[in-house]
């Protein structure tokens, strides 16, 4: 089993405690019930690989995704990103041909 996540990027000290907090518990449920953890791929990562932008907006992200999962409907800019996170990480992986 695999779990991939955005490295986290804060604005405030506030965020950054609060997100690594919930990071503390993902990674320990993560290792305590199925021995795993979890890989990280930072923002400009997943945006280079996914669109060859490291710049790209999320717009351009969520449109480049479509070129892999086809057109769908994303309740969130949230829901496109995590599909760019996993595409990414099947791309570095060697899982998937870039497009």
């Amino acid at each position: 089993m695999v779990l991939v996540r955005e490295r986290g990027f804060y604005r405030t000290p506030n965020e950054t405690i609060a997100l690594a907090k919930v990071a503390g518990i993902a990674d320990l449920y993560a290792y305590s019930y199925k021995q795993a953890t979890f890989d990280e791929i930072a923002p400009v990562s997943i945006k280079k690989t996914v669109t060859g932008n490291h710049k790209a907006d999320k717009d351009e992200v969520a449109r480049c995704v479509e070129r892999y999962v086809g057109v769908q409907q994303y309740k969130t800019d949230d829901e496109s990103d995590a599909v760019a996170v996993g595409i990414a990480w099947l791309i570095q992986q060697g899982y998937l041909e870039k497009i």
